[in-house]
C-alpha cells in the first residue's frame, strides 16, 4: 500500500510540473507591432519583451493536442508571405498595410481557404475575380496576393481612393456598393467587414515595418 501512494505521489509531482510548466510562456512584439504569447522561445523575427509569464490558456486556441496563441499562428503565418505582398506592392503601387490588412481580415493568413461562397486563397479570391485579373491558380499565395493587390488598386480608383467604399465592394461586389448610390451597402457583414480592415489598416500604419506609399487614401 505504501509503495502505491509513493507511486500515486510521484505521478502526482510529474504532472504538476509539466502543468507549471505549460503554463509558463514568453511574450513577444510580432513585427506588426501586436504583442503575442508563446508556450515556446521564438527567434526573428519576434522580440523578447518578457519571459515566464503566467498564462490563462483560455486565450489560447486549440489545434490538434497543443495549444497556441491565437495571436501567434496569426502572427507566424503572416511572415511566410511577406515576400508576396512585397511584390505586389512594387508592381501595382499600393500601400503593404491595406494588403495585410485585407489578408488577416479575409484569411488570417491561411492560404488554403475556400469560403462557402467560394473565394479562395489568402485573399480569398473569387473564380469570377481571378478571371478578371488573370490569376491562373488562386490557390498559389503569389498569384493570389498579385490578383487581389490589383483588384484592391482598381475598386480605389473606381471610388476616387475612398477606402470604405472600396472595401465594401470588395466585399459585397461594386454592384452592391453602386446600387445604394456609393455608399456602403446596409449588410451586417459587409459593414462589420470594413470596421475591421479600418482597424487592421490603422494598425498596420503605426507598425515600424509598414511605409504609407504614394497613394492617398480618404479614410472618411
Amino acid at each position: 500500500m505504501r509503495k502505491l501512494l509513493t507511486i500515486l505521489t510521484t505521478l502526482m509531482l510529474v504532472l504538476t510540473t509539466q502543468l507549471d510548466a505549460k503554463s509558463l510562456a514568453y511574450k513577444y512584439q510580432a513585427p506588426d507591432g501586436s504583442v503575442i504569447l508563446s508556450d515556446s522561445l521564438l527567434g526573428f523575427p519576434f522580440k523578447l519583451v518578457e519571459q515566464k509569464l503566467h498564462t490563462n490558456y483560455a486565450d489560447f486556441s486549440m489545434k490538434g493536442s497543443v495549444a497556441k496563441p491565437m495571436k501567434e499562428s496569426i502572427a507566424l503565418r503572416r511572415v511566410n508571405f511577406i515576400s508576396a505582398v512585397d511584390a505586389a506592392v512594387k508592381k501595382h503601387e499600393i500601400d503593404a498595410a491595406l494588403i495585410h490588412a485585407v489578408i488577416e481580415a479575409e484569411s488570417a493568413y491561411q492560404p488554403d481557404v475556400i469560403s462557402r461562397a467560394g473565394a479562395i486563397g489568402l485573399m480569398q479570391i473569387m473564380p469570377g475575380t481571378a478571371a478578371r485579373f488573370n490569376v491562373s491558380d488562386s490557390n498559389n499565395p503569389n498569384q493570389n496576393v498579385m490578383g487581389g493587390a490589383e483588384y484592391l488598386k482598381y475598386l480605389l480608383g473606381y471610388y476616387k481612393n475612398n477606402l470604405k467604399l472600396a472595401m465594401a465592394a470588395y466585399n459585397a461586389g461594386e454592384g452592391a456598393v453602386d446600387k445604394y448610390g456609393k455608399t456602403i451597402p446596409p449588410y451586417r457583414e459587409t459593414q462589420n467587414y470594413v470596421k475591421r480592415v479600418f482597424s487592421l489598416y490603422r494598425r498596420n500604419l503605426t507598425a515600424e515595418t509598414h511605409k504609407t506609399k504614394s497613394v492617398k487614401i480618404s479614410m472618411n
